[in-house]
């Protein structure tokens, strides 16, 4: 049994999303593969959805649940409503597997700056006191990872960082931090 993910952005960030969808199954001892795509900008549109999870399900038939991760870009309102709407119009379609749209708020690299622990094992330096509590109220997460790189004389690059800060973190503590992940966390093990 696989799960399928598709997340918006450039191709840098599926490595991070299957490393830490991995991470969750494993804490759970759950077996299962993980696949990512990428749907560019038509992870709202369900007709183009449609096409490409036919041809997700087409490539990998042993998909069983197929979770979409959509940015709410500073708008998390605006993007819950369109995922919602896209989810029924996507049931309405009876696809052999029918996606579960889950909030990633406000963009992956706010899961990312959750574990402090491991951005400071990638940055090389303790960097806890520069990361917020509260990462939902940064809308702009890759600005903060921008920032704290930046004090430490490094550039935050999403396609080399994202990836390594992910192998290092834990999803509990990205979890306590952000309920964004918590719901994506629930949405994978959930059968």
């Amino acid at each position: 049994m696989t799960i399928g993910f598709f997340v918006e952005g450039p191709k840098s960030e599926k490595p991070s999303i299957t490393i830490l969808a991995r991470k969750v199954l494993e804490s759970k001892s759950m077996r299962r593969g993980v696949v990512a795509r990428v749907g560019g900008g038509d992870l709202f549109n369900a007709q183009k959805m449609k096409v490409h999870i036919n041809t997700l399900l087409r490539i990998h038939q042993d998909i069983t649940k197929i979770i979409v991760c959509v940015d709410s870009d500073c708008n998390p309102s605006e993007a819950e409503g369109r995922a919602k709407s896209t989810e029924r119009q996507l049931a309405s379609f009876r696809l052999k597997t029918v996606p579960r749209y889950v909030l990633v708020i406000h963009a992956l690299e706010g899961w990312l700056a959750a574990d402090p622990e491991a951005v400071g094992k990638v940055v090389g330096a303790d960097v806890p006191r520069h990361i917020p509590q509260d990462l939902e109220g940064v809308c702009k997460p890759a600005d903060l990872l921008d920032q704290i790189f930046a004090k430490y004389g490094k550039d935050f690059r999403k396609t080399q960082h994202g990836p390594l800060i992910a192998g290092y973190a834990d999803p509990a503590a990205i979890a306590h931090r952000n309920s964004s992940f918590r719901q994506c966390q629930e949405a994978i093990i959930d059968p």
